[in-house]
């Protein structure tokens, strides 16, 4: 199982290195005079082009990402963690309702699972929970960057999952700018502690 792992691990840091949003690419999307530039910085990463919607774009990159993930984790309990989070993503009736849903599934899950790091990131979504306040994504964030040398264990990959959802935020945050004629200063503005993680 171990060298599975590894080799998944492999796999998606070489896909990490050619098909991830960097500091570079975002200065070149922020540069860019028109959408085609743009479009040429989001194929190059594997994005939908330009023509479609920023809605259409994320969630096809989100949906591309979760089957990623889903394919190269080894442990059930994590990816029907991971799952009920992509699911509430795709929620928009009732928030409420979806978010109860996702957070009765990861306590079901989160003693199924054996990877301590990953078990605390549920956990103090968990956390944060009762008082009705969400974890900071800084403080979820930390947890997950924590998992990045896990090259022999799941926490790579799920590191990376963490990364791209920051990244369809990232991508959202300039395509939006964008088209509201929005400076470089107030979309890196816009974009905040996040462009730092790339």
């Amino acid at each position: 199982m171990i060298v599975d792992l590894v080799y998944s691990n492999s796999a998606i840091s070489a896909h990490m290195v050619k098909h991830m949003l960097n500091q570079a690419r975002i200065g070149a999307m922020l540069r860019a005079e028109s959408n085609a530039l743009v479009n040429t910085v989001l194929a190059e990463i594997g994005y939908l082009d330009c023509t479609h919607t920023i809605d259409q774009i994320i969630e096809d990159a989100r949906k591309k990402a979760f089957d990623m993930f889903a394919s190269h984790c080894t442990d059930p309990a994590i990816r029907t963690c991971v799952t009920a989070m992509y699911d509430h993503t795709q929620t928009v009736a009732n928030l409420k309702t979806a978010e109860d849903k996702l957070f009765a599934i990861i306590t079901a899950n989160l003693p199924k699972i054996k990877h301590p790091e990953i078990k605390r990131y549920f956990q103090t979504m968990l956390d944060a929970n009762p008082s009705q306040k969400k974890a900071t994504s800084s403080a979820l964030w930390n947890i997950a960057r924590g998992m990045k040398t896990d090259i022999e264990g799941l926490g790579f990959i799920f590191y990376w999952y963490v990364m791209k959802q920051g990244e369809l935020i990232a991508v959202k945050t300039i395509l939006v700018g964008k088209q509201l004629g929005q400076s470089r200063d107030k979309i890196m503005e816009n974009l905040g502690v996040l462009y730092d993680r790339f």
